[in-house]
C-alpha cells in the first residue's frame, strides 16, 4: 500500500490545480476561495499559507477516493490492470522509439527492402509486436488476481 502513496500524490496534483484554477475562475470574489491565511508552525521560522477551499476540496477527495477504495472489491488488482495499460508506452514503446532516433535508424529504405539494423523500428506496429508477450503477461499477471481469487467458501 505505501507504493501508491507517491503515485497517488502525483496524479492528484493535477486534479488539485486543476480543481483550485476552476474555483478561482467561477468565485474570483469569494475569500473562502481566494484568500490565504498565516499559520504559524512551532519550531518553524516561516508560516505556512493555509487557503480554506484547498484544505476542504482536498480532504474531501481523499476521503472519497479512500471510501471508494474500501467499498470497491479488487481494488488493487485494478489499479495493477491500468497500470500496466497506462504505463506501456512509457516503459516499452518510447525506449525503442528513442533508441531509433538517437542512432539514426529508419523505418525501411527507399527501394522497399529493409536493412537488418532498421528491423526494430521497421514500422510503427514493431515494437507492439515485439513487447506483445511482455504485455501479455504483465496483463496476465495482474488480471490473475481478480479472476483466480481464492477466497474462503460462504464468502462474498
Amino acid at each position: 500500500m505505501l507504493h501508491l502513496l507517491g503515485g497517488y500524490q502525483m496524479f492528484s496534483q493535477q486534479i488539485f490545480t486543476f480543481a483550485d484554477r476552476c474555483s478561482a475562475a467561477m468565485f474570483p470574489d469569494s475569500a473562502f476561495v481566494n484568500r490565504f491565511y498565516a499559520v504559524r508552525v512551532p519550531g518553524v521560522a516561516a508560516s505556512y499559507q493555509l487557503n480554506l477551499q484547498r484544505v476542504c476540496f482536498r480532504t474531501a477527495y481523499v476521503a472519497s477516493t479512500t471510501g471508494l477504495a474500501l467499498l470497491f472489491p479488487y481494488f488493487n488488482e485494478v489499479l495493477g490492470v491500468l497500470g500496466a495499460l497506462i504505463f506501456w508506452p512509457l516503459v516499452i514503446y518510447l525506449p525503442v522509439e528513442m533508441y531509433c532516433v538517437q542512432r539514426g535508424i529508419t523505418r525501411g529504405r527507399a527501394d522497399g527492402s529493409r536493412s537488418r539494423a532498421s528491423a526494430p523500428c521497421a514500422s510503427s506496429s514493431a515494437p507492439s509486436r515485439s513487447s506483445a508477450p511482455w504485455k501479455a503477461s504483465s496483463g496476465r499477471g495482474s488480471a490473475s488476481g481478480l479472476v483466480l481469487l481464492d477466497l474462503p467458501h460462504g464468502r462474498c
